[in-house]
């Protein structure tokens, strides 16, 4: 406990500690506390002006921490009284009296000597509580502006559940954090009260980017909304195209905020455009094996078949089921299909045709694929 706190600490102490009111005049009370603070702050500002700037800090921490230690005591003592069997109404009377006394001596702290303040530390208990109630406000306003500006209810419950993950009991914030924060969603609120049409996903993620709220489960959100962006691409070349149009807008994004949600990682902008980089690097290279196979004459750049896209799709579907075909990954092999096979019915397979059919209802066209099957067999048994 840092020397100048005390006797203010001490006041506290009997308070939290004693089995009922101390004071039994809570003006008092009122008088001692705001005469201490007012003495630790007449000293704080004698001392730190002959200081130098890094022990400013080390100092201003010093009694930073001490506070807020007291703070949460108090918090703690706060809750305790509520209980229905230990009420006790004056006790817990001079307990939030002493709670407010402790906050002003923070504040104060904070407004005087803004360029050592340590930001990164953690707020107290009830600090934390009352950013998470204002949050829970403005989670829900904008849930209600979503609503007009006509985006539909799936979209908003995703962006709810990423907003509601700040409110969960056990996460803590900082100082900097905390006012990030109330002037992210502010900002996100303006953003949605001042357009002229319905949103899109897109908008929204493009907005929250430009915001820079790099949370971890928002750039989950955008890799998900990217992936499958590229899977409902009929082709390689479509890919590229969307690849290439989502690192044009992110890029051209504005910045509508210098500050991060968490300095301690990357800029979500930054994120984003490796995670678009990766994915074009992949379609790449799926290309430049494939053209090697083919330039070495081990794959043929096209194979024809006598079956429909829909045969085609049951045949293959079967060798992987018996094990013949060993995918990477269903996703790979419909684009490998797709590039190097084609049927009497076309000369181009979409990926989009060939994996609806691949998953889809088989019919009749079972029946002509077990046909060829069984026309191989015969073979093999007549040749070999």
């Amino acid at each position: 406990m840092t020397y100048e706190l005390l006797n203010f600490s001490r006041i506290i102490n009997i308070e939290i500690n004693e089995l009922s009111s101390w004071h039994d005049d809570p003006d008092q009370l009122d008088l001692e506390l705001k005469a201490e603070s007012n003495q630790i702050r007449d000293t704080i500002h004698q001392s730190i002006v002959l200081m130098e700037p890094e022990k400013c800090k080390f100092t201003l921490f010093q009694y930073q921490q001490a506070i807020s230690t007291i703070l949460n005591e108090l918090e703690n003592a706060i809750k305790n009284e509520c209980q229905p069997s230990t009420q006790n109404e004056p006790k817990n009377k001079n307990l939030k009296s002493c709670r407010k006394a402790a906050e002003d001596l923070l504040v104060l702290l904070k407004s005087d000597f803004p360029l050592y303040f340590d930001y990164s530390m953690l707020l107290n208990q009830a600090a934390t509580e009352r950013l998470k109630t204002k949050l829970k406000e403005q989670i829900a306003g904008c849930s209600d502006l979503l609503k007009v500006q006509g985006v539909d209810d799936q979209t908003i419950e995703i962006f709810l559940q990423l907003f509601e993950q700040l409110l969960h009991p056990k996460k803590n914030f900082s100082y900097e954090q905390g006012a990030y924060l109330e002037d992210f969603f502010e900002q996100l609120n303006e953003s949605c009260i001042v357009a002229n049409k319905p949103l899109e996903t897109l908008e929204i993620i493009q907005t929250i980017v430009s915001l820079n709220f790099n949370h971890p489960a928002f750039y989950h959100l955008c890799c998900n909304y990217f992936t499958e962006a590229i899977e409902k691409c009929e082709n390689i070349t479509e890919q590229y195209r969307i690849l290439n149009f989502l690192k044009k807008n992110f890029k051209q994004v504005f910045k509508l905020s210098i500050s991060t949600y968490d300095r301690k990682l990357p800029v979500i902008e930054e994120s984003v455009q490796r995670f678009l980089d990766a994915e074009l690097e992949y379609l790449r290279s799926l290309e430049a094996t494939a053209e090697d196979l083919s330039s070495t004459g081990l794959l043929e750049s096209n194979f024809k078949v006598t079956l429909t896209i829909r045969q085609l799709a049951i045949f293959i579907h079967l060798q992987v089921e018996a094990n013949i075909i060993l995918p990477q990954s269903p996703k790979v092999l419909h684009q490998y299909v797709t590039k190097h096979y084609s049927t009497i019915e076309t000369e181009k397979i979409s990926e989009k045709s060939f994996k609806n059919a691949y998953y889809g209802n088989k019919g009749t066209d079972v029946e002509k694929v077990i046909d060829k099957i069984v026309t191989m067999l015969v073979i093999a048994q007549e040749k070999y």
